[in-house]
């Protein structure tokens, strides 16, 4: 008796090469998406962790690395007057 094989319409060689390159789906709003090169479905999870001490400087946020920036520049700027 032969098994029926599940499709899952996931082309195996698309998915290695997005594995590698990214696939090509529009994630937003936190449902899933299908990529339309390897037809793997996509959701984003973000997780929010917490820490109490002061994380380096490359993981902080672009915005948070600017807000220090000009705080230290205008720290800087009020020791020279």
């Amino acid at each position: 008796m032969k098994e029926k094989k599940k499709k899952t319409g996931i082309d195996k060689e698309e998915l290695a090469f997005c594995k590698r390159r990214g696939h090509k789906v529009s994630l937003s709003g936190g449902g899933w998406a299908q990529c339309s090169y390897c037809r793997m479905w996509l959701r984003e999870v973000r997780k929010i962790e917490e820490r109490s001490d002061e994380p380096p400087v490359k993981e902080m946020s672009s915005m948070e690395q600017c807000r220090r920036s000009l705080a230290e520049a205008k720290r800087i700027s009020d020791d020279t007057k």
